[in-house]
C-alpha cells in the first residue's frame, strides 16, 4: 500500500510522522512524504520519497515573523499565510498521487486538503492531532490561548454556546479560504470548521495517553487515543562527547525547533541560572537569540536528543509543546513551562495536575521564575512524582499500536493488506 504522510507545522509536528512512517515502511508499505522543504533532508535520510508542499524560503519567512507567537493574533497569522494557501496545493498533491484500492493518507491537523481529497476522491484517510486541546469537549474544556479555561462553574449548555462563538471568530479566519477551494472541485461549504469537521469519520488518532487527555464522551466516534510518539531524531546531533564535560546536571532551556524571536527568553533565563547558580544549557539552532555572551556555566547546542538529554537534566524550561512535554514527562524531570500560544497554555495546565511541573505566564518569567524552578529543584516530592509519571511509559509503543489502527482501519478495508505473516 502506498501511504501519503502530510504533516503541516515544525519539527514538533513533522517527527512523529516519521516515526509513523519508518514503522509502515518497515512492515512493507510504500511512504511518500509530502511537506515543506524544510524536511527534504530528513524525509529521504528516512527512505521515503519526498514531495514539496512549500520552499524552505516560505518555512522560514512564516518563522522570522514574531507575530507566530502572540496568543491572539498568531492564529489568524499562520491561517493566512501558510494554512489556508497549503489547500489546493495538498489536494491537488494528493489527487495526483491517489490510485483508488491502492493508497491511503495520514494527515497533520491543519492539512485541510487531505481532508477534501476524502470527501472528493474516497481518499482513506487517518487525522493525527498531537495535542488533546485539538479535541472540544464541554465536560472537560481544553485551556485556550488567549482566552484561558472556562469557569468549572458554567453550566454545559452555556459552555456549548461559548464554543459556538467561538466557531464565528475561526470561520471568519478559515471559511472564506477552506470554502473557496471547496468550491473549486464542487465541494459544498462548510461550518464549525474546527469542532468536527477537521476530525476524520474513518480514524482520528491522539497521540497522547489517556492518563494525559481522557477521552470525552462529546468527542467524534472515529477517535482512538494510542499515546506519545516519542520519535527522537538522532540525525545532526552532535558527535560522542557532546555533553559539556564541566557541565553536570543542567537547567536544560528550550524556546521549540520553530522559535527564531526568543532573544527575552534566553537572556531571561541566562539571569535566572546566574541567580540560583546553577548551569544551564541553552538548546536552539538559532543561535543569534542568544545574549552576545553567555555566562560561564551556560553552554549552547544547537540541538539534543531529547531523550537523551532531558535523563541528564536536573530540570527542563521550555514553551510548552506538547513533544518537549512528552520527553520531559518520560524522563522523570520536572518542567518549568512559559507557554505563549496554541496548544502550550493547555500542555503546561496538565503537566501541573499530573504534579510534574509548573507554568509561569511570560510576563512574569523575568521575576518569578527563580523562585518556582527553586521549588521544582529542591522540593523532594517534585522529583517523586515526577517517576511516578514515568513509570506509566513502561512497556508502551504508541508508534506501533496507531501503525495497527491505520492499517486495520484504513488498509484492510481497502484491499490493501495481506496476511500478518509478511512481516
Amino acid at each position: 500500500m502506498k501511504v501519503l504522510l502530510l504533516p503541516v507545522g515544525s519539527s514538533g509536528d513533522v517527527y512523529p510522522f516519521v516515526g509513523i512512517g519508518l514503522e509502515l515502511k518497515r512492515r512493507g508499505h510504500d511512504i511518500v512524504m509530502i511537506t515543506s522543504g524544510h524536511f527534504r533532508k530528513i524525509a529521504e535520510a528516512s527512505g521515503f520519497r519526498f514531495i514539496e508542499t512549500s520552499s524552505e524560503d516560505e518555512f522560514r519567512a512564516i518563522l522570522n515573523n514574531e507575530i507566530l507567537w502572540h496568543p491572539t493574533k498568531a492564529f489568524p497569522y499562520l491561517a493566512k499565510h501558510y494554512i489556508l494557501p497549503l489547500v489546493p496545493r495538498i489536494y491537488g498533491t494528493v489527487r495526483e498521487h491517489y490510485t483508488p484500492g491502492k493508497t491511503i493518507a495520514v494527515s497533520g491537523s491543519l492539512a485541510f486538503g487531505a481532508r477534501l481529497a476524502q470527501e472528493k476522491l474516497g481518499l482513506p484517510l487517518a487525522v493525527v492531532h498531537l495535542q488533546p486541546s485539538m479535541f472540544r469537549s464541554v465536560y472537560a474544556p481544553p485551556v485556550y490561548s488567549g482566552i484561558g479555561r472556562l469557569p468549572g462553574w458554567m453550566p454545559v449548555p452555556l459552555r456549548a454556546a461559548v464554543f459556538r462563538l467561538l466557531d464565528v471568530f475561526i470561520d471568519r479566519t478559515l471559511a472564506g479560504g477552506l470554502n473557496q477551494a471547496r468550491s473549486e472541485i464542487g465541494l459544498p461549504p462548510v461550518n464549525r470548521i474546527l469542532f468536527r469537521w477537521w476530525h476524520s469519520p474513518q480514524l482520528t488518532l491522539g497521540l497522547f495517553p489517556d492518563w494525559f487527555g481522557q477521552p470525552q464522551k462529546d468527542w467524534p466516534p472515529s477517535v482512538r487515543v494510542t499515546g506519545f510518539p516519542l520519535y527522537d531524531v538522532t540525525a545532526g546531533a552532535p558527535p560522542d562527547g557532546w555533553m559539556p564535560e564541566d557541565i553536570r546536571e543542567p537547567i536544560v532551556f528550550t524556546a521549540g525547533s520553530a522559535m527564531r524571536v526568543g532573544h527575552k527568553f534566553f537572556e531571561q533565563s541566562a539571569g535566572l541560572c546566574e541567580k540560583l547558580g546553577r548551569p544551564g544549557l541553552f538548546v536552539t539552532a538559532f543561535p543569534e537569540q542568544l545574549p552576545a555572551t553567555l555566562p560561564p556555566r551556560i553552554r549552547h547546542l544547537p540541538y539534543a536528543p531529547f531523550s537523551q538529554l532531558f535523563p541528564r537534566a536536573a530540570a527542563v524550561v521550555h514553551h510548552g509543546g506538547v513533544g518537549t512535554v512528552a520527553q520531559a514527562l518520560r524522563a522523570g524531570v520536572p518542567q518549568l513551562i512559559v507557554p505563549m500560544s496554541y496548544d502550550q497554555p493547555d500542555n503546561a495546565d496538565r503537566v501541573e495536575r499530573l504534579g510534574a511541573g509548573l507554568s509561569i505566564s511570560p510576563a512574569r518569567y523575568s521575576s518569578d521564575g527563580d523562585l518556582l524552578l527553586s521549588r521544582l529543584l529542591t522540593e523532594p516530592e517534585w522529583t517523586a512524582r515526577c517517576r511516578a509519571v514515568a513509570e506509566r511509559f513502561s512497556g508502551v509503543d504508541a508508534i506501533k499500536e496507531s501503525c495497527d489502527l491505520i492499517e486495520n482501519t484504513l488498509c484492510r478495508a481497502h484491499g490493501g493488506l495481506q496476511s500478518e505473516a509478511r512481516r
